[in-house]
């Protein structure tokens, strides 16, 4: 897995190349505090994978697993998003929190970093976590 960073880059694609050595957001190619003088300026959470190319929170998923109730689900990195097909409720710790909540969800997509999808205090969801 990569390192997280925060920040702005160039927005020329999910796959842009960064050094060997890229530690923190000012070493990948056209980020900087200026959107106007350094490319498009969207700001998103970078990693920079294994291969050395930059990956933002921006990229289509690239793998789902159903929800499912039977227990807690415990994911071994956060979610990109939920795609909800029937409404209903899920118990959830998103990624950064320490506590539970529950959202009460409508049919959809909805883009939340998810680690922990709870069997208690869920119903009803028909979907999936997507990766």
């Amino acid at each position: 897995m990569g390192t997280q960073l925060m920040g702005t880059y160039e927005g020329e694609g999910p796959n842009v190349a960064a050094p060997l050595n890229a530690t923190n957001i000012a070493d990948v190619q056209g980020t900087g505090p200026n959107p106007t003088t350094t490319g498009q300026g969207k700001t998103a959470a970078i990693s920079i994978d294994r291969r050395r190319r930059v990956r933002t929170s921006s990229e289509s998923a690239r793998s789902a697993i159903a929800i499912n109730f039977s227990s807690d689900q415990v994911f071994t990195k956060a979610t990109r998003g939920l795609h909800v097909s029937t409404a209903g409720t899920l118990a959830v710790r998103f990624a950064d929190d320490a506590a539970d909540v529950t959202l009460v969800l409508a049919i959809g997509v909805y883009p939340y970093a998810i680690s922990v999808i709870r069997n208690s205090g869920s119903s009803g969801v028909v979907g999936v976590a997507l990766f």
